[in-house]
């Protein structure tokens, strides 16, 4: 995920404003189905966790977060070469990441698709979150 490195930090520093805006208020199906797979899991986790005022993550355990990203709108590989539109959410992902470091958290990005049992419970684990098999 290539951008310039000008537009990335001008979308950080937004952030750490405060003025990233909310863009929806309803989980999409692929967050929904990562909720249900923690649930199974029983873990305890924070959906559409507030970092800052306006400003949401996807799902927040303690300082870990994980964010869904739908392939067209975040430009999965399989889409090169990207939209306009698909790169400058690159942008403010990256800078989103960055933002959420910054704040000591650790950012997880999943491709919808890779969003399964196995996979999550894998996340966790590398994470030190989940410690038995699934």
């Amino acid at each position: 995920r290539a951008s310039h490195p000008d537009e990335v930090g001008a979308i950080q520093q937004s952030m750490m404003e405060g003025h990233q805006r909310i863009q929806r208020n309803k989980a999409s199906k692929p967050e929904m189905k990562l909720r249900a797979i923690l649930s199974e899991l029983h873990l305890d986790f924070e959906p559409a966790a507030l970092i800052k005022p306006k400003f949401l993550v996807d799902v927040r355990i303690g300082a870990l977060i994980i964010q869904v990203d739908g392939e067209y709108w975040h430009g999965h590989p399989r889409f090169i070469p990207l939209t306009e539109r698909q790169q400058a959410q690159q942008s403010r992902d990256r800078a989103q990441d960055m933002y959420l470091h910054t704040c000591g958290y650790t950012v997880v990005r999943v491709w919808e698709r890779d969003i399964t049992h196995e996979n999550i419970a894998a996340i966790l684990r590398r994470h030190g979150l989940l410690s038995y098999p699934t």
